[in-house]
């Protein structure tokens, strides 16, 4: 596949991601640095996270956010969550990814923080906390 059409790939998944909030984050991602929004469509995108030929664009997108949990990456996280429902992901789904990320960081003996992730009851996923999830 040529560049151009790896742009066209990594925009087309970007903007299935970030739906509606397309501009402002590379808006954002552009006040962090200028080069950051083409950094993000033409690496991160196209050349990487729109390549479906193993994993198709929902579960990738699935990836992305327990990435973005299981790090801390909290701003990140928020958006591949609503970036999961935006690729219809269901709820019960994303709440048994927080889960297995709850489970895995209190194997590894790793300390998620899950308190500050008040966004994933907005989509109607339970925070976890230290012996389950809240109720």
């Amino acid at each position: 596949m040529d560049h151009e059409a790896k742009i066209v790939r990594g925009k087309d998944f970007f903007t299935k991601v970030y739906a509606q909030h397309t501009n402002r984050v590379l808006t954002n991602l552009g006040r962090g640095h200028p080069d950051l929004p083409i950094f993000a469509i033409e690496s991160l995108y196209g050349e990487l996270l729109s390549e479906f030929s193993v994993l198709n664009e929902q579960s990738t997108s699935l990836l992305e956010m327990v990435a973005c949990i299981s790090s801390n990456a909290i701003p990140q996280a928020k958006g591949h969550v609503y970036g999961a429902r935006n690729m219809g992901e269901p709820v019960e789904l994303i709440q048994q990814c927080v889960q297995l990320v709850a489970f895995l960081s209190k194997l590894e003996g790793v300390k998620v923080e899950f308190g500050k992730m008040q966004f994933l009851e907005k989509v109607g996923v339970k925070i976890p906390v230290e012996n389950g999830v809240q109720d």
